[in-house]
């Protein structure tokens, strides 16, 4: 005691990191032991990585659709960089959002921004630009075919909107074709396979895709393009949906559905030109319960197709959702994590942290999407809660600003 109280301040700071270099108080574990290494992950990652929210306010909501435009609900907002890839842009961001599990045919429309703090105003198609049937919509998969009448020899236009759900849109450049592409998943899609025939996916939700040459004015299906789910009599099918994707090294990868209802399933894909053709691994994603933090004492595992990975400063790390999943639309009580992930994608190697929680009178448990954008150095995790009284809207956690 009499030489502690010789020391100086600096001198007893000193020797106590000396004595305890992780920073331990009494009681907790011992150094070495993994409940102590959790303790110092988390406690590093707390340290090292200072995420803010962007907003005070929603970004974007349903209710700050143009009038005559407007989606009858909002989903999956996905900005991305467009002037990095597009001469004269109709703006620097434009961000793909779609309708909410609709119970008709769904659609896909835009917000636009210069900024991707805001504002984002809706897009606006020109009159004869936009869907018939859904005006503020730039594209929906409506599978109109065009055949010959046998009996006048006249070209007969069928449209089938029994398809459903053309939702979750997500963009990418895709450098073979040097435009945009953009995926989207659909109920029963249809696809043209090398056979030249149109065939109809199993029963169930795939992902499809449809490709912009002037810049995500005008969207045109790529009948070729399927990203299919395996067969029932394989044990696993009914969706492909909920495409994210992402790059690593330059190389597109993606999370994704392999079997949807309360016993989810999850995919990685990964491109294997610029973004035309896609290869898929239907080994399942592990859940990682044990490594998502439970403060309030629920069980939540990662819902990888809510979830991208980012390179950071000390390696790559899984950014997205973690839930008490329920499938679908039904409300869900979930946060935003951030765990170290492994080159693999697929191995979470360190405890996760809890980056984002409910904390504003807008925002809620119900997380309907995180969709990720890194620009200029700048980490910006969008996300999309829907609340009690049906207001869904978008805020954004802001890393590197």
């Amino acid at each position: 005691m009499t030489l502690l109280n010789g020391l100086s301040a600096a001198q007893k700071a000193e020797l106590k990191t000396a004595l305890d270099p992780l920073g331990l108080a009494a009681g907790t574990p011992l150094p070495g032991s993994p409940l102590a290494a959790q303790a110092n992950q988390s406690r590093r990652f707390s340290d090292r990585y200072a995420w803010k929210r962007g907003v005070a306010a929603p970004l974007f909501s349903n209710a700050m659709q143009a009038t005559g435009f407007a989606l009858a609900s909002i989903y999956w907002f996905a900005p991305f960089p467009l002037y990095k890839y597009v001469a004269n842009p109709i703006a620097k961001y434009i961000a793909p959002y779609s309708t909410d599990h609709d119970v008709g045919q769904g659609g896909i429309a835009l917000a636009l921004a210069n900024d991707p703090l805001g504002p984002w105003p809706q897009y606006q198609p020109p009159a004869g630009v936009g869907n018939p049937v859904l005006p503020g919509a730039v594209f929906v998969d409506r599978r109109v075919a065009t055949t010959v009448s046998p009996q006048t020899g006249a070209a007969v236009t069928t449209i089938n909107d029994a398809a459903g759900q053309t939702e979750t849109p997500s963009i990418i450049w895709d450098s073979k074709i040097g435009g945009l592409r953009m995926f989207y998943q659909q109920i029963n899609g249809a696809w043209t396979p090398p056979s030249g025939v149109e065939t109809s996916s199993f029963a169930g939700q795939c992902t499809l895709s449809c490709i912009s040459m002037d810049g995500g004015r005008t969207w045109t299906k790529d009948p070729n393009f399927i990203i299919d789910h395996l067969p029932a009599y394989l044990g696993v099918g009914g969706h492909t949906g909920y495409f994210n994707p992402f790059q690593v090294n330059d190389r597109w990868y993606a999370y994704h559905l392999v079997r949807d209802t309360n016993r989810a399933l999850f995919g990685l894909s990964h491109a294997v030109d610029g973004g035309s053709e896609w290869s898929r691994d239907y080994r399942e994603l592990g859940l990682y319960m044990h490594a998502v933090p439970r403060p309030d004492g629920v069980r939540r595992f990662i819902s990888w197709n809510h979830c991208q990975v980012v390179r950071m400063k000390d390696g790559l790390k899984l950014i997205g959702i973690a839930s008490n999943f329920s499938s679908g639309s039904t409300p869900k009580d979930a946060r935003i994590i951030m765990a170290p992930i492994a080159d693999d994608l697929r191995t979470i190697t360190g405890p996760a942290e809890i980056i984002w929680s409910p904390a504003l009178a807008w925002e809620s448990g119900d997380l309907r999407s995180v969709n990720i954008m890194v620009d200029d150095g700048v980490i910006y995790v969008f996300y999309l809660c829907k609340t009690l009284v049906g207001a869904q809207n978008v805020g954004v956690l802001t890393y590197g600003v």
